[in-house]
């Protein structure tokens, strides 16, 4: 799977894009899970409730909000950012 990382999360990891590889189809929490996994810096944006994946960035594929029960495979292509803010 590829993964496109917007800033500050580009910034944290040190790259626009990175991979990771998964079998079959799993749910964005299950992705989810994966990231904190893989990449630690993400961990400040995750919620201190353990059980809950809840964390502070946006997922997307081909241009759509992930919600948690949607699922991804290994062919697509997701972005990562931050919800976007302001007035």
């Amino acid at each position: 799977m590829k993964i496109r990382l917007y800033p500050p999360f580009s910034e944290e990891i040190g790259k626009n894009w990175v991979q990771i590889s998964i079998k079959g189809t799993i749910t964005t929490k299950q992705f989810v899970f994966l990231l904190f996994k893989h990449f630690p810096a993400f961990e400040k944006y995750r919620s201190s409730d353990t059980e809950d994946p809840f964390y502070h960035f946006l997922l997307f594929r081909d241009d759509a909000i992930l919600r948690l029960e949607d699922t991804v495979s290994d062919q697509d292509t997701i972005s990562i950012t931050l919800p976007l803010t302001g007035g």
